[in-house]
């Protein structure tokens, strides 16, 4: 793979690039990308310049070998992508703060802990599968709500040693309007901050208030099991 070749840029728009397509069908649009350009190209959302990389070694030097200088961009006043619901976390920090983080959660990923969180992950597929069998015949499921619901299911499990499931139906909507919402503050550079009280803008807080609280209680939850009351 040459490292001096020139990256292509994706036919646009002289003033919005590939914006309007990229709203209509960005998965599509990066999918037609990676087959006409190859593993590396570049694309303008208006006024983001944005490079698409396809290959695993681009992802790794990127991630990975040269993190220094692929940095991560925050910006409290105007959070993007999953920053808008993670705030400056482990996935979206960079530097002392991200060490920080990582050494705080390096423990819960030894190989000795993965091992024993199996039994649980295994446990929250077979609970799908059982009350996918009660069902009936002929039934329909929208897979994407199942597979949101398991993942849910083994992060609460395994990190918090609890479950959502009685929580899941509001859990679930909020979960997606706050993911659709992260998406579109990049697919969409021209939208609003949430200063202002957009209908979007309005809906997201919403949805970022009720996994505020879902999220809050199962902290609560955790540290009246650490610290129990005293008798």
């Amino acid at each position: 793979m040459s490292i001096n070749k020139t990256i292509p840029q994706a036919k646009g728009n002289f003033l919005f690039g590939n914006l309007r397509e990229f709203k209509a069908n960005p998965f599509q649009l990066l999918c037609d990308w990676q087959r006409d350009y190859g593993d590396i190209v570049s694309f303008k959302l208006a006024t983001q310049q944005l490079y698409l990389f396809s290959h695993p070694t681009l992802i790794e030097q990127a991630l990975i070998k040269q993190s220094d200088i692929f940095v991560k961009m925050y910006d409290a006043k105007k959070p993007k992508g999953l920053a808008v619901i993670l705030g400056q976390g482990l996935v979206t920090s960079q530097g002392n703060l991200w060490r920080s983080q990582r050494r705080t959660i390096q423990p819960v990923f030894q190989r000795s802990n993965l091992a024993s969180m199996l039994p649980k992950m295994t446990t929250a597929g077979q609970h799908m599968l059982h009350r996918w069998q009660q069902l009936g015949d002929g039934v329909q499921v929208n897979l994407a709500d199942e597979m949101t619901q398991l993942t849910l299911e083994v992060i609460t499990q395994t990190m918090f040693s609890t479950s959502v499931l009685d929580d899941i139906e509001k859990i679930a909507p909020a979960l997606e309007t706050g993911l659709r919402y992260a998406a579109k503050t990049i697919a969409n550079p021209l939208s609003l901050p949430l200063i202002f009280p957009t209908p979007a803008n309005l809906e997201f807080k919403q949805a970022r208030a009720v996994l505020d609280e879902v999220i809050y209680d199962i902290i609560e939850q955790r540290r009246a099991q650490s610290h129990p009351p005293k008798d």
